[in-house]
């Protein structure tokens, strides 16, 4: 993997570039983890003069080589495409577009399917130029902090009941917590209740963004149990 940047255009001031052929693809994980089928007609279209090996290049300027190959009637991008799956942690649902913008070179970019928006570190790459994104935790969380068992920083699902019919136009979902020793010293537990009335369950394996005030905290959560804990921020 190295730097694209020549390969990225200046996408709102270059009209050619809305102009070159493209494609979009929704990712299903068992299907596509391999190997990635590209549209038959876009192929028909544009495919003639693809070579072997494509380059595939994400917002932040990162490459990733791929074979496409040549099946009967279908093309797929085969060899180096898992690692480009595994490398930007695409997920199950998300959407993902594809430019060629030059001979080999496509431009990708993916989209979360829950919220339609790419993963802020892709706009975002350079997240230490911002004073008010906190990346490194408070306190040592090298080690994994699961909720203890005896229920006092649990699921509270019951209390969560109230909250949830669907909230007005001005007003986002919440729930509360009641910080105690094992909150500030050890984790933080979100209801799944909550988490099942407003999210989807593989949202977990993304990564959250605390905010406070002006503040910012990239956090890492787990699952576990059907228990959703903060992991590491």
């Amino acid at each position: 993997m190295s730097a694209a940047g020549s390969s990225i255009p200046n996408g709102a001031n270059d009209i050619d570039y809305v102009r070159k052929p493209s494609f979009v693809k929704f990712f299903s994980g068992p299907q596509n983890a391999e190997r990635l089928q590209l549209p038959r007609e876009w192929i028909h279209r544009h495919g003639d003069e693809l070579p072997h090996f494509c380059k595939l290049v994400m917002p932040t300027g990162g490459e990733w080589r791929v074979l496409l190959l040549n099946l009967a009637s279908d093309c797929h991008f085969c060899d180096g495409w898992s690692d480009f799956v595994h490398d930007n942690r695409i997920r199950h649902s998300d959407f993902i577009t594809f430019t060629l913008v030059r001979g080999e070179v496509f431009n990708v970019k993916r989209y979360d399917f829950g919220n339609g928006c790419p993963p802020r570190d892709e706009y975002e790459p350079d997240v230490g130029e911002y004073s008010d994104v906190v990346l490194s935790p408070d306190i040592d969380s090298e080690d994994d902090y699961p909720p203890s068992e005896n229920g006092s920083d649990g699921d509270s699902s019951e209390d969560y009941i109230a909250y949830r019919s669907v909230p007005r136009a001005d007003e986002y979902p919440s729930f509360d917590v009641v910080l105690n020793k094992s909150n500030i010293e050890r984790t933080l537990e979100i209801p799944m209740s909550f988490w099942r009335a407003h999210l989807r369950m593989s949202a977990w394996e993304n990564y959250v963004y605390f905010m406070v005030e002006e503040k910012t905290w990239l956090v890492e959560l787990q699952c576990v149990n059907e228990r959703i804990w903060v992991k590491h921020g």
